[in-house]
């Protein structure tokens, strides 16, 4: 069944405002352990958390991402998939259990291997919590969400923070994630109302991970260059060094992946309504790309150039050594959503096959990158995620002009735009840094005169991405009621 415009709109806006609401409220609480904890403290945490983070991947093995894109998935459906998640959930906890003190071992770290159990234990919360969240996008059901994720990202923030207070060091970041889990895992359930039966069929199983075994390997691929960075500096340099590197990515990715994911999630359902559809896809795809080109580009540049004074206001002076990775990341970062449209495209076609294989070559060239700058210095590691991911950006749009017909020159044009008038923007607020301005002045002047300069050019330059999201805006704000949870109720009668 199709989705309507207005409907994928509101979706993503929930979405939206659930992923930036949500991280926001995280993004505060993470500002306020940074100033309790040190950096030592910070980097330990984030090295057990590599491991944690793939294993999550693992549980979740692209059946979910197989519940969305399957047209007719059913009760059935869900409950299979569950069952098999939770089961490896727990199959992988003992894994992992197992393992921790080698793991310690290796990165000479005695008592990591309990700090490694008892984070583990998670899995199993993100088991469940995920295939809620499957249920939620196939039914674009992100009120329910935003609403659970507040109520989650409120409490294990107050958790860790207290504890912090309380002097229990890296356990209070321990506690922060695992109770995050746990309360993910229950108050969406409350909120969705969804419940798994107890039936299990080898058919729907085998039917689901045909398509998404393809998926899982992608991501598990990821996963695993995404977090490997974490191993090699955990075991190369100082936790300190890890600390400052992924504080440094934090700031940008709590922007990128709040708009990311929300599109992620949004897109692939949508795209995948109109799978068959090949024109209408396309002119989606390009819409999705204006869109977030128009939102993105001007929030990386800002980001870029206001780094160094909202680290002293932020998380002070002993977080400084963050400031060039915060800038870094904001490069790589930027054409994120380009790629983003293109590959959800790519998978709503059914084409995990080609997923796949895009994915397989990046790791190679990953791999390559990630060797020839590990052990020159930590920026080296850093600049070598900007060059993987401008030379991905050429790789996963080449397949959307045989797929689609939707030709690269025709991409960089539609977000030729925006980032024209981001880059102007960003010449005149660096001339402002200049200026001998406390930390706050400075910020709010460059903020307002960016703000204001960025817009007044997409106006009198009459951008098309601009007046279309004008347009929608008006028309949400005259027509509040226009998204309902129709989907949900239809549910919980018993369609499909």
């Amino acid at each position: 069944m199709a989705v309507s415009t207005n409907r994928i709109i509101f979706a993503f806006l929930w979405k939206l405002l659930e992923r930036c609401g949500v991280q926001g409220i995280g993004f505060v609480m993470a500002v306020v352990l940074a100033r309790l904890l040190q950096p030592s403290e910070y980097g330990e945490i984030a090295l057990v958390l590599v491991f944690v983070n793939i294993a999550n991947v693992v549980v979740d093995g692209g059946l979910n991402t197989a519940l969305i894109q399957k047209k007719d998935a059913d009760g059935l459906d869900f409950s299979t998939i569950f069952h098999a998640s939770v089961c490896m959930a727990l199959l992988l906890y003992g894994v992992i259990f197992a393992l921790a003190p080698f793991i310690a071992a290796f990165f000479g770290n005695s008592h990591m291997a309990v700090l490694i159990r008892v984070l583990a234990l998670s899995l199993v919360f993100y088991a469940v919590n995920s295939l809620q969240r499957a249920f939620i996008s196939r039914h674009l059901l992100f009120k329910q969400l935003f609403k659970a994720s507040v109520v989650t990202v409120v409490g294990s923030g107050a958790i860790g923070v207290l504890l912090a207070l309380k002097g229990f060091g890296v356990w209070a970041l321990v506690a922060h994630h695992l109770s995050s889990a746990l309360l993910a895992c229950v108050v969406t359930g409350v909120m969705l109302r969804w419940r798994p039966t107890l039936h299990f069929s080898f058919a729907r199983f085998r039917q689901l991970f045909d398509y998404g075994w393809k998926i899982f390997v992608s991501n598990l691929l990821i996963s695993l260059f995404v977090n490997i960075r974490g191993l090699v500096i955990g075991k190369l340099y100082a936790p300190a060094a890890l600390a400052f590197f992924d504080r440094g990515k934090q700031l940008p990715s709590l922007i990128m992946e709040n708009l990311n994911t929300s599109l992620q999630t949004v897109l692939f359902p949508a795209f995948s309504a109109e799978q068959e559809h090949r024109d209408k896809l396309c002119a989606m795809v390009s819409r999705s790309i204006k869109t977030s080109s128009l939102l993105v580009f001007p929030i990386m540049v800002w980001l870029f150039v206001v780094a160094e004074p909202l680290i002293r206001l932020l998380l002070t002076d002993k977080w400084l050594p963050a400031v060039p990775f915060v800038r870094i990341f904001c490069l790589s970062y930027m054409l994120m959503p380009l790629q983003t449209a293109n590959l959800e495209a790519i998978k709503s076609m059914g084409r995990s096959d080609v997923f796949l294989r895009l994915e397989l070559v990046k790791k190679v060239l990953e791999v390559s990158i990630l060797v020839g700058t590990a052990c020159v210095s930590v920026y080296a590691i850093a600049w070598g995620v900007v060059a993987y991911n401008s030379i991905c950006l050429f790789l996963n749009l080449h397949p959307s002009k045989r797929l689609l017909g939707y030709a690269l020159q025709k991409q960089l044009c539609d977000m030729w735009p925006p980032l024209a008038a981001s880059l102007v923007m960003g010449c005149l607020i660096y001339a402002f840094s200049w200026l001998p301005l406390p930390c706050l002045p400075m910020l709010l002047l460059q903020t307002c005169v960016g703000g204001m300069t960025y817009l007044l050019i997409c106006h009198f330059s009459h951008m098309e991405s601009f007046r279309y999201v004008l347009h929608h805006v008006h028309s949400i704000l005259s027509h509040p009621k226009g998204f309902t949870n129709s989907s949900l109720k239809d549910h919980q009668k018993g369609s499909p």
